[in-house]
């Protein structure tokens, strides 16, 4: 195993080092794979068995409203304590706003850095202060319609043929529900810059900005999100969009999590920290390898050359499939 392990990290070592062109024929394919082996076990276990709908495959879980029970966090959350906080006074807001009005509040972050688990923590805290909380997956970049039909399904509503987005927005006009959408960078157009939507998905800019006249709330999640909600968020005139961009967590936080861990050595826990930047998954996954290959000693990990294993990979595709052919010839 360990041999396989170290063959795995100089293969995809070799990748990074190799494909730098600007056709990045090798780098591209390699990390499609990997990207697509992540999806696949992230969804394993949610979908229902036979040939799922397409509005069906739109639902991330099985049971789209929630109850505040059913969303009870089990992981530990380390660090982004501020970021729960904002997002829990956000969600105040939107329950006590006198006028009703809906809002846009986008979480935005690296693969990993902890978008849902803040999102279902945050929920698990004022759920009971909606009518329910729908939990929507756009990974596959569903059309409006179909979106529309999951959506009212998982209320109980009857979807009616060619009325489905006006009948949703009139359903969200006079309940008080809370959207969640994850995976919005797959509506936007990958391979320039950051923000656009793809040309056949341009409708969801006109979705959003509708969400914001009804006494719903919709929390926006991905490694990018539309530019025109982010510019919004960013106009303090604008108080119906909200953002918040999560980013490493602290030092302090991080040794928490590393000391969960079980790894050994602990003099040597803030350079790895600082090696991977912070980020919680990051060090989850490479607390795995040192305590599998190292014994669970980071000063060992550390002495060794830099390699880049599978879990990392995993992690960095996402982010990097997007980027430009001028920008992954800069990395």
């Amino acid at each position: 195993a360990t041999a396989n392990a170290a063959m795995e990290s100089e293969s995809m070592s070799s990748t990074f080092s190799s494909g730098v062109t600007s056709e990045y024929p090798a780098a591209g394919s390699a990390f499609s794979g990997s990207l697509s082996n992540l999806i696949s076990e992230a969804n394993e276990g949610w979908m229902p068995e036979g040939t799922p709908s397409i509005a069906q495959q739109t639902l991330i879980q099985a049971e789209a409203v929630l109850l505040p029970t059913s969303i009870a966090t089990s992981p530990t959350m380390y660090g982004h304590g501020a970021a729960l906080q904002q997002l829990k006074d956000w969600f105040s807001e939107v329950a006590g706003s006198e006028d009703g009005g809906g809002y846009v509040i986008g979480i935005w972050g690296l693969e990993g850095v902890g978008k849902k688990l803040l999102i279902k923590t945050a929920l698990s805290q004022v759920a009971e202060y909606f009518e329910g909380i729908v939990w929507c997956s756009l990974r596959d970049a569903p059309t409006l319609d179909d979106l529309s039909v999951a959506i009212l399904s998982s209320l109980g509503v009857v979807p009616q043929a060619g009325q489905n987005r006006s009948q949703l927005m009139a359903v969200l006009s006079n309940r008080q529900v809370v959207l969640v959408f994850e995976g919005v960078e797959a509506i936007l157009q990958g391979d320039s810059l950051s923000g656009d939507y793809r040309p056949e998905r341009r409708n969801y800019s006109d979705f959003f900005q509708t969400l914001m006249n009804s006494r719903s709330c919709a929390v926006l999640s991905g490694i990018e999100g539309p530019a025109t909600v982010i510019r919004q968020a960013s106009d303090s005139e604008q108080q119906r969009v909200r953002s918040l961009f999560l980013t490493r967590i602290d030092n302090d936080a991080a040794i928490a999590l590393l000391q969960a861990e079980s790894l050994q050595t602990a003099e040597h826990w803030p350079a790895l920290v600082e090696r991977y930047q912070g980020h919680p998954l990051a060090l989850k996954s490479v607390a795995r390898i040192i305590r599998e290959m190292f014994n669970g000693r980071v000063d060992a990990f550390l002495a060794q050359p830099s390699v880049l294993f599978q879990d990392i990979a995993r992690l960095i595709a996402p982010s990097f499939e997007r980027l430009s052919v001028s920008e992954t010839n800069i990395l």
